[in-house]
Parts: C-alpha cells; structure tokens; sequence
C-alpha cells in the first residue's frame, strides 16, 4: 500500500496542480486542430449494490480503490470530423483481512472519430464511435487486483448540447458492446454547465444499464469466485449485468484558448451487480493548430446593416453626365433663351435709346463681381428692362 500511496500523491499532486482535459461533448472542430489530453480518476469503495438494488458493506473490513489515468490525442482531419487515440493506465489496490493485492499496468489502447453532424443557431449534435482493445486480461488463476473488464469494447454515442450562453444543458446516450459475452451496456449523461467569463461549473448524471444479459447470468458463481478472490469482493469489475447511476460535479477554469484546467468529484447513486462509492479526478487539455478553440458551440451573431453611402458629386468633376435616358422629353426642361426682338419693338425714338432701355440700370440693380469665363453664362447675367406695350391700332 506505501507503494501504491506515493504513486498515487505523486501522479495526484501533478495532475490536481495544473489539472484538466476538456469534455468531449464541448470540442472544437477546425482542420489541422490538434489536442492533447490528460486525465486521474480515483475511486473507493466498501460496498456493493446487489443484484435486487439494496446497497451491501463488503466482508469486514475489505476494501478496494483504483486510479484510472487516460493519455489522449485527437486530430481534426477536415472541418467537422475529428480523428482520436487513446491509451488507460489503471492502478488498483484491494485489501482483505488475510492480504493486500495490488496491480498496475496499462488497461487499453483506443481508435476513435468523431462527427458534428449538427450546428445549427444553438444547437450541436455530434455522433462518435470508439473501438478500445484490452491489454490487461482478466484470468480465474490470476492474484492481483482487476484495472478493467478484460473485454474489447466497441462504443457508439450521439451527443447534443443547446447553448444559451450562460446556461448550456447536454447530453448523451451510448452503446458498448464488449467481447467474451459480457452484457451490452446502454450509456448516458445528462447535465448542464453554467458559464462565468473564464469559471465554468457543471453537474452531470452518468450511468449505465445492461440490455444484452451476460452469457454467464445464469452462473453468477463463476465470475464472483474472481471477483472474491483477487477484488476484495468488490464488484467494481467483471459483474454481471451491472446497472448504475453515478453524480458529478465539476469545476472548469479556461486559462486561454488553448488550455483549459478541471477538477471533478462524484459519487454512485443507486444500482445493482456494482460498486458503490466516491471518486474525484482532474484533467489538463492543451490543443493548438487550426483556429482558435471554441469551447462550445458558437453564439451567432447578427449582422449589422452598414449605411448605405450617399452619392457626392464633386462639382469640379468635369466627366460627370446626368443620366436622362428615361424616356422623358428634356426639352421641356431646357431654359429658353427668347431673342428680344420678339418682345420689345421700337415705334420711336433713335436705336441708342432702345440700347439705354435694355441695359441694366447701374443706380438700382447693385454691380455683382464677374465670374469667371468658363463658369458663367450670357444666361446668368442680371438685366433690368424697360418694356414697351406694343399698343394695336384701332380700326376705323
């Protein structure tokens, strides 16, 4: 136990100092993203749930505990599809009245992918599939303390999750099927995680329900004389037809976008043929490449319509030209430029005097300055003129 004791406080002290890996529910999913994950379970347990459900204290003073340690790499091969690896590391220990039996090696090596099916407005839906094959063998002949099943496991999960910005509810339901005739097992999560700038907390319910029987259902003996021997007793392992419902709450600090620290504690509900107990963990996750990680599904965002800019013409832009193609006649609008000898006609008097009469009068129109020669008109110039009435003459 020493021994197991100081790998514990020092793989414990490592992982809780820096400590997190990201859910696998909240990934990010650009091309060329990698991530690195690292995570410490720990787990005790004096009792069992027996197979009617009603929690049993294990013989006198038996006990057993175990650490499971994942080491994880997950690649984003194209937008949307991630590729993953993993491997478990498991140490366990269990103790009986006549001896203590301990074990450590590694448990399993995993091939993974992943899949946003979904990402619309709030919502993600995510399908992934797990193929993990078991190094560590379960023998009836064996002496230490089991780290695992024993069995090759092959999972299927459709995972979603709403996000409401401060408020993002998920779940997740799952199928794994494991070699040697142990039961098939039905796995799900519920929870929600709530989101303060860089703080998140969460709370979850996961379990699991058998819903394919052990081909061993009828012959409980065979796999509990293993269990007794070499676990304490303890069904944390190799049971049949295990079902339970476990808690957590955790606790997730985003240093930046690419790593992210999380601590995790919980503890075993309700169920049958398995463990009850406590357990609490942390995991570290760092990623880099692609684009910056997400860790939950964009918010969109509405775009701002941008004023529209209004025409200026520059009045010294010579190359400007009204558009007057619209089918109206312009001549109606054209200024008209009426010869003075179709008003005025001179009955008397010399052409000096009708040129003085037409001539603007200095004294009461005010001089204006000249304009400029390519700028102003004949039209623009001011007149003052002194009309005659053109008087018809009566008939005798």
């Amino acid at each position: 136990m020493k021994k197991f004791t100081i790998i514990f406080a020092a793989v414990g002290m490592t992982f809780l100092s820096t400590a997190v890996r990201a859910d696998s529910l909240f990934q990010t999913y650009n091309s060329g993203r990698f991530d690195f994950a690292l995570s410490l379970d720990y787990f005790k347990t004096k009792a069992n749930f027996s197979a009617d459900g009603s929690k049993t204290s294990l013989p006198a003073s038996n006990q057993y505990q175990n650490i499971n340690s994942l080491l994880g790499l997950r690649y984003v091969l194209i937008d949307d599809l991630g590729l993953t690896t993993e491997m478990g590391i498991g140490n366990a220990e269990s103790k009986d009245s006549l001896s203590t039996r301990t074990n450590s090696a590694i448990s399993f090596v995993s091939l993974g992918a992943d899949y946003r099916i979904l990402h619309v407005d709030y919502w993600t839906l995510v399908g992934r599939m797990t193929y993990a094959q078991a190094i560590e063998k379960i023998s009836a002949s064996g002496d230490s303390a089991l780290i695992n099943d024993g069995a090759n496991e092959f999972k299927a999960f459709l995972d979603g999750s709403y996000d409401w910005g401060f408020l993002v509810p998920f779940a997740q339901v799952g199928i794994n099927y494991r070699s040697l005739g142990l039961s098939t097992l039905f796995l799900y999560t519920l929870g929600s995680e709530f989101r303060f700038d860089f703080i998140y907390f969460g709370a979850a319910m996961n379990g699991l329900m058998s819903i394919k029987d052990d081909e061993q259902t009828n012959k409980p003996l065979v796999k509990d004389s293993i269990t007794n021997q070499v676990n304490a007793g303890s069904k944390r392992y190799y049971s049949i037809n295990p079902n339970l419902t476990d808690s957590e709450i955790y606790l997730k600090y985003r240093i930046n976008q690419d790593w992210a620290l999380k601590v995790m504690a919980g503890y075993t509900l309700f169920g049958s043929n398995s463990a009850e107990g406590f357990h609490f963990g942390a995991s570290i996750n760092w990623g880099f490449g692609g684009q910056a990680r997400k860790y939950s599904p964009q918010r969109p965002t509405s775009k701002r319509s941008e004023p529209k800019k209004s025409l200026v013409i520059d009045p010294a832009d010579q190359t400007f030209k009204e558009d007057t193609n619209d089918g109206v006649n312009q001549d109606y609008f054209k200024p008209v430029s009426p010869s003075k000898n179709n008003y005025i006609e001179q009955l008397e008097g010399s052409s000096e005097s009708l040129k003085q009469a037409t001539e603007p009068d200095s004294e009461t129109v005010p001089a204006k300055p000249k304009p400029k020669a390519a700028a102003k008109s004949a039209l623009e110039k001011d007149y003052k003129i002194k009309l005659k009435k053109k008087k018809k003459k009566k008939s005798n």
